[in-house]
């Protein structure tokens, strides 16, 4: 081969490379970030970091930006801040233009002139600046716990320098030195210590950081080398006085709650409870439900109606789950629900009411009007339900929320957060009042609230919004348990509910029990029918049915039509399959069914609406809302952690 083709070859070669070669010099990145820190007496630092770029005009077109962390916090929240002060700023060597900015959690600086564009190739940013507060003092050691490059810079670095100077006799009173490199959290070791003489550590990174990976480094020394502050209360308020106003509003709700639970919402003492063969004097069926249960329920309706049959105003007739009633004359006095109710059955003078298990809007009506007068007699005679102290609770705790997530997520970020948290505050407050405080109901909506916060970072709700849901769901536990407690029987009250619980013993008791009682009852179907609407108002009627077998065996041994039951009331269909007892149990029953099915109509169906210094265990990464600081000789450091850190990026 000639020499000729010889050059030919080298140079296509050497153009290859060069073609090669383009893109990776095209990359923008840190070729070299060199920092020398200057740690004083009395424990401030000066920090001059040297910063040389390679710029493409991509992100890099006037010059750079230097975030630096100025407030941390630890796991409970607790906030130290620390001094930020920037001395002077030069670009490649001469004095250039700087710009501030206020971040959430300490300042970002803009180091070139907006006015001028940098030329393709290498620079070199310089930033002098001073801090304090950024040393920890322990019992026998103090260490300096420091995050060099920061974690947050968009850009690879080729390689770093980091130069620690300390105060005349640094070098001997060191106890400790230790770096690690890699992502937030990554304890990496591709470093090296190059020197420790002269009381000046120097530190170098082993390869490349990719974007995102920095260099921190530790030294403890022995105490007394660095003045150590004294106590400064007053900077620790300063700095945490929403913490403060949080940890007090948090309190003082608990406290208003105790307080106001003491002084109204305990229940009067319970009296003897005593087996009682007649139900309370005064007291209909319907009324028993509601006592018992402190609300109106699904099976009210179904025990006014019983009533009303066994006074002699109505006659059931069935056929399978059909009913029919057809109006009679009242042979006993009714109450006044159910003088309501037997009006408005049959309020278009009509002497018969069919009931299915389709809507029935005479059902729904008189549901509700029975519910209106059983809540004007009972609800404010037999319990207080101290609504304004729930008001208070609710409002007190809406408070604890505002300062929480200002306190977490800072006045910005926290504006999103604290409206996704005051959604499912007020959701699940309007479900428990919509509800009349259904337990089951808003005890499944807290559930489902919980799987949406397990699931928030899948779903990105605003910003980090997980730590704020979890407490707006225990504030609103914490009322739903308050609101519970809170309410409480009037003294007339709860002689009322001894007298329910006497009933409710009686029917509920073993025959051998009720043999002991003094001077029981007989038992013969008029006792049994007197009772029977009392049972199913306190869902009892199968045990009721069971007590008295024998009395139906003795009337009617076998019967062949429920017709044939000794019910002056009642008159159904064939259940050869079934003994008396099962018969009578499944009439309430299945009445029970269908009278609730019956009474749900549709509101559009209705025709009237419804009523009713040591900081423990911190990190230094700038992408969250506040960066930290920790001690890293008890096995805790890690890259991204202690003071300084931030990161940067091109503008």
């Amino acid at each position: 081969m000639g020499r000729y083709q010889q050059s030919m070859i080298m140079g296509l070669l050497f153009l290859g490379l060069i073609i090669i070669s383009a893109p990776v010099f095209a990359v923008e990145k840190i070729l070299h970030f060199e920092s020398d820190i200057n740690l004083h007496h009395d424990g401030t630092l000066t920090v001059i970091e040297t910063i040389d770029v390679w710029a493409e005009g991509k992100a890099i077109k006037r010059g750079i930006y230097r975030d630096f962390p100025t407030r941390y916090r630890n796991d409970l929240a607790i906030e130290r801040r620390t001094g930020f002060k920037v001395v002077s700023v030069l670009l490649d060597g001469e004095p250039t233009s700087m710009m501030l900015q206020d971040m959430v959690n300490g300042q970002r600086v803009y180091i070139g002139d907006k006015n001028s564009y940098l030329s393709h190739g290498r620079h070199r940013f310089q930033l002098t600046y001073r801090t304090n507060h950024q040393l920890q003092f322990f019992d026998d050691y103090d260490e300096f716990y420091w995050n060099v490059t920061g974690n947050g810079w968009s850009f690879p670095i080729n390689k770093v320098t980091a130069s620690v100077h300390l105060p005349r006799g640094g070098s001997h009173a060191i106890k400790d030195i230790r770096g690690w490199t890699g992502y937030q959290g990554q304890q990496g070791d591709d470093f090296k210590i190059l020197s420790t003489d002269n009381d000046t550590v120097v530190f170098a990174s082993t390869q490349t950081l990719a974007e995102h990976q920095g260099l921190t480094i530790g030294l403890s020394f022995k105490k007394g080398l660095i003045q150590q502050p004294g106590l400064q209360i007053g900077r620790f308020i300063a700095h945490n006085i929403l913490w403060l106003s949080t940890l007090l509003a948090v309190l003082g709700l608990l406290v208003f709650m105790a307080l106001a639970w003491l002084r109204h919402g305990r229940d009067p003492k319970k009296g003897v409870i005593v087996a009682r063969f007649k139900p309370p004097k005064g007291l209909s069926p319907a009324a028993i439900n509601y006592l018992d249960n402190q609300k109106i329920t699904n099976t009210t309706l179904t025990a006014a109606i019983l009533s009303l049959a066994v006074k002699g105003a109505l006659m059931i007739k069935q056929k399978s789950q059909h009913y029919r009633l057809f109006k009679q004359q009242p042979q006993q006095k009714l109450s006044k629900g159910e003088k309501q109710l037997y009006k408005n059955l049959f309020a278009d003078k009509k002497d018969e009411l069919i009931i299915n298990k389709k809507p029935n809007a005479k059902l729904a009506k008189g549901k509700k009007q029975l519910a209106h007068k059983l809540t004007a007699e009972y609800k404010d005679a037999c319990f207080k339900n101290n609504r304004r102290y729930i008001i208070w609770g609710w409002v007190l705790s809406l408070l604890c929320c505002i300062l929480f997530y200002a306190l977490f997520y800072g006045f910005e970020q926290g504006t999103a957060a604290f409206f996704g948290g005051l959604f499912v505050y007020v959701f699940a407050f309007l479900v428990a009042v919509i509800t009349l405080m259904a337990w089951p109901v808003v005890v499944g909506v807290l559930l489902l609230l919980v799987l949406v916060g397990s699931f928030s970072e899948l779903m990105q709700w605003f910003v980090d919004v997980q730590v704020g849901l979890y407490f707006t769901l225990v504030i609103i536990a914490l009322n739903i348990l308050f609101t519970w407690l809170i309410q409480s029987p009037t003294l007339y009250g709860r002689q009322i509910l001894d007298q329910v619980a006497g009933l409710k013993l009686y029917i509920s008791m073993a025959e051998e029990q009720r043999l002991n009682l003094m001077n029981p009852p007989e038992k013969n179907l008029a006792h049994y029918e007197a009772l029977l609407p009392y049972a199913v108002a306190l869902g009892l009627q199968n045990r009721w049915a069971e007590k008295f077998s024998a009395v139906f065996s003795a009337e009617k041994t076998e019967p062949k039509t429920t017709g044939d039951l000794p019910l002056s009331w009642y008159q159904g269909d064939v259940l050869n399959d079934r003994s008396l007892t099962e018969q009578l149990s499944a009439l309430s029953g299945q009445l029970d069914s269908t009278v609730q099915k019956a009474a749900d109509v549709p509101a559009s169906k209705q025709s009237i609406s419804s009523s009713s210094d040591g900081y423990g265990s911190y990190s230094s990464s700038y992408s969250s809302s506040y960066s930290s600081s920790s001690s890293f000789s008890s096995g805790g450091g890690f890259s991204g952690g202690g003071g300084g850190g931030g990161g940067g990026g091109g503008w």
